[in-house]
């Protein structure tokens, strides 16, 4: 028959029957021949090469974002939006809908993404970044590959704010004066960026006139003056920073950072007043490396090792992170040739579903990895046991554990109330075997992975997604989207005893864990052809998705309601979710030079999760939920990634996060009395780690160690990249302190070792 891409095909005449095609064809689903039948059974197209009309497969309309008007060089601040349903109207979800600059990239316009996966409403958006003169930029979206039926939406980018004059020599503290026009936009204060380093403006004087501060321990030299409303930004105007040595005095719940190698050069604090001071690593690297380090404030060498104090034990499930680590290894492993495929796909041109849901087999075979190394599988006979809206259940043929009425009753929890989690937060997961649902697993074969022996000790698996089923040329590959977990198995016949309850309580946060992972290589690896996310921020962003769930029944069962015990902060549904977070948690602060944000071993220690969990926690406070999509509906990976989608550097979060670690919820101060920029928004960080600590036993409500940095004295020891020290300094003396922050020999830190300190000014 020929080649089927749409490129070649033949259309038919003007259809006056595609309301007929619709009641046999649908989007998205079996393969082209059954479309192509499909549509010649609705349609008799006169021609040789059979034709599949675009226009009876999706409809696509512009939603929102159309006709904004922005300054130039700008993002614009709403979304280009789309929906794209089917011709029954149902929307269309996880289409993969491409967008293009059609006029106005030559002078700068440019998407931020140029895809988007549609949504579970059938919604696709990408953000805008409009060009550096004033024009309109056009801007089309289509389903790939229907090209010939694209939408078109239009931005304008107004007259940008100009800089036009700046001192051109600049020291640290002085006030300086920047003229330029446009400098008042909507009445927000700009931020007045000095390289990356970035400082409050003053009052403006009208639209052209604007007064800064010069923050302190700017790099000497050359340095680009711009000014920024959020994501607008004037032209850079470049002026000569010269070092020097300042004093600055902090106000008291004021804060800086301060770049390791430039903190004894350029900065004194004034005395009688007290600091939290926390040296730091902001990067990534191996876990398994130290980078020794001295902070002090005389040249002198001597000093006093930080000791750690007595730090809790936490469950480690070893078996669970072994696991965990062959999976995201073997994600690596094949995404390109994953993504090759999901393309291949894509060539192929659009393909149907028909009209009415697709039945579920009432049984069918799976092949099920049973090594923790993934050198073994299992061939896996199971029944349908639930089939809802989003999921359908399937358990082994030999499991007898729960009764379908229990089955179901998990079934409708996951489907109606946590499923839409992750599509909401993350985006939309994909449909490689073209059925519409994620299909959940009970097998025996997950209980079997670890012998009755060493589970007690080692651990054991609880669930999983493996990426190698979206992989379908891959051997043993289930070719679908598939979410596998342990039985119940309270007589210990397959593995260690689990009761059905404790099943039920483990499943669900381990299911919107695993989605996120699903949802991840899709629109990384299978929509835009990327690598795998990297392990931390993969892993930190699966256990924000079991804290979504915990908000999800939070909000249902407002304090005091859904409690077996009034004294429970959160409501029996929400524990699961968040419990084993908070423990995680508890003791990454006990030791949280020992445990990193961002350089795991393998898949990372509880403790390390807990890092990350509470890192990205912190930064959905500051940047809102949709960062959470920004993160996972991109290609850029890891720290990268993170820079993208937050327009910030590493180095200002990971500082900034430091000391919100300490500051939040500070015992006797008003939580509004510390910026929200230094606190955890609706969690109270110190009032969950008090109670976590009285319910598992743990002696000190507040864990995180406070080592005293003396004047004349010194702190030493050694960090992973991605950790952090905290340290207080008492200035009482008459003389301000000079820090010096350095290897243990005095000398500087490589550039490689994100290398810095966060200083913030305790009340008196």
């Amino acid at each position: 028959m020929g080649s089927f891409l749409i490129a070649n095909m033949l259309y038919c005449n003007e259809l006056a029957s595609i309301g007929q095609i619709s009641r046999h064809c649908r989007r998205g689903g079996a393969r082209l021949a059954l479309a192509l039948a499909c549509v010649v059974g609705a349609v008799g197209c006169r021609s040789d090469q059979i034709s599949v009309p675009a226009s009876a497969a999706y409809l696509i309309t512009v939603v929102s974002g159309d006709n904004q008007r922005a300054p130039a060089g700008s993002v614009l601040s709403e979304a280009l939006t789309v929906r794209v349903v089917d011709a029954d109207g149902v929307p269309a979800k996880g289409t993969r809908v491409v967008f293009r600059v059609v006029r106005g990239a030559a002078a700068g316009s440019a998407l931020l993404d140029s895809v988007s996966l549609a949504g579970v409403d059938g919604a696709a958006s990408v953000r805008l970044q409009v060009g550096s003169t004033s024009d309109t930029t056009l801007v089309t979206a289509f389903v790939w590959p229907l090209i010939s039926h694209a939408v078109t939406m239009r931005a304008m980018a107004t007259a940008a704010p100009v800089l036009a004059t700046a001192p051109t020599a600049i020291a640290a503290n002085d006030t300086i004066t920047l003229r330029g026009r446009g400098l008042a936009i909507g009445g927000v204060t700009p931020t007045v960026l000095f390289g990356t380093e970035r400082a409050n403006a003053l009052v403006a004087s009208g639209d052209t006139v604007l007064r800064v501060i010069v923050p302190p321990c700017l790099e000497a030299g050359p340095v680009a003056l711009r000014v920024s409303w959020g994501n607008v930004t004037t032209n850079a105007l470049s002026a000569t920073y010269v070092g020097s040595s300042v004093s600055v005095a902090l106000a008291p719940y004021q804060a800086m950072r301060v770049p390791g190698a430039a903190l004894a050069s350029c900065l004194r604090l004034p005395a009688n007043a007290t600091y939290l001071v926390v040296p730091q690593f902001a990067t990534i690297g191996s876990g398994d490396s130290l980078v020794a380090w001295r902070l002090g404030s005389t040249p002198a060498a001597s000093g006093a090792d930080v000791r750690a104090t007595a730090i809790p034990s936490v469950p480690t499930n070893r078996v669970q992170q072994q696991f965990d680590a062959f999976l995201r290894a073997r994600e690596r492993q094949i995404a390109p040739q994953a993504a090759a495929e999901a393309a291949m796909r894509r060539a192929q041109g659009v393909s149907f579903q028909a009209a009415v849901a697709p039945v579920p087999p009432a049984v069918r075979a799976f092949r099920v990895v049973a090594a923790l190394d993934g050198s073994r599988f299992a061939d896996v006979g199971a029944r349908l046991r639930y089939a809802g809206t989003h999921l359908w259940v399937y358990t082994d043929t030999t499991e007898r554990a729960f009764s379908d009425a229990e089955y179901r009753s998990l079934g409708v929890l996951i489907d109606k109330d946590l499923y839409p989690i992750g599509g909401a937060a993350f985006g939309t997961e994909s449909d490689v075997d073209n059925n519409g649902h994620v299909i959940v697993l009970f097998t025996s074969v997950v209980n079997a992975m670890v012998d009755r022996a060493d589970c007690g000790q080692k651990g054991f698996v609880t669930g999983f997604f493996f990426g190698n089923d979206l992989l379908p040329s891959s051997a043993n590959s289930n070719k679908g989207e598939i979410y596998y977990s342990m039985v119940p198995d309270s007589t210990a016949r397959y593995s260690c005893e689990h009761t059905g309850a404790y099943v039920m309580k483990t499943v669900p946060s381990t299911f919107v864990h695993e989605m996120q992972h699903m949802i991840s290589f899709n629109q990384h690896v299978l929509a835009r052809g990327g690598e795998s996310e990297v392990t931390w921020l993969n892993e930190g962003l699966s256990h924000l998705a079991e804290e979504l769930g915990a908000q999800l029944f939070e909000a249902r069962f407002p304090y005091p309601t859904g409690r077996t015990s009034p004294e429970q902060i959160f409501p029996d549904s929400a524990g699961p979710f968040i419990t084993a977070n908070l423990l995680d948690a508890y003791v990454y602060l006990s030791f949280p030079r020992g445990h990193s944000v961002t350089s795991y071993i393998e898949a990372g220690s509880l403790e390390d999760r807990g890092a990350s969990w509470l890192f990205l926690r912190w930064l959905t406070e500051q940047k809102g939920n949709g960062i959470l999509s920004r993160l996972v509906q991109t290609s850029k990976t890891g720290i990268g990634n993170v820079e993208f989608a937050t327009g910030e550097t590493f180095g200002a979060m990971f500082g900034d996060f430091s000391l919100a670690l300490f500051t939040d919820s500070l015992p006797g101060v008003p939580r509004a009395a510390v910026a929200p920029r230094y606190r955890f928004g609706r969690r109270n960080l110190r009032a969950l780690m008090a109670r976590l600590a009285i319910a598992d036993g743990f002696s000190n409500p507040w864990p995180l160690p406070l080592f005293d940095l003396r004047t004349g004295g010194s702190l030493s020891t050694g960090m992973m990249p991605g950790t952090m020290t905290h340290t207080l300094s008492r200035a009482s003396t008459a003389s301000a302190i000079t820090l010096r922050f350095s290897r243990p020999d005095l000398s500087a830190f490589s550039s490689r070792d994100g290398a810095q300190v966060s200083i913030f000014r305790l009340p008196p």
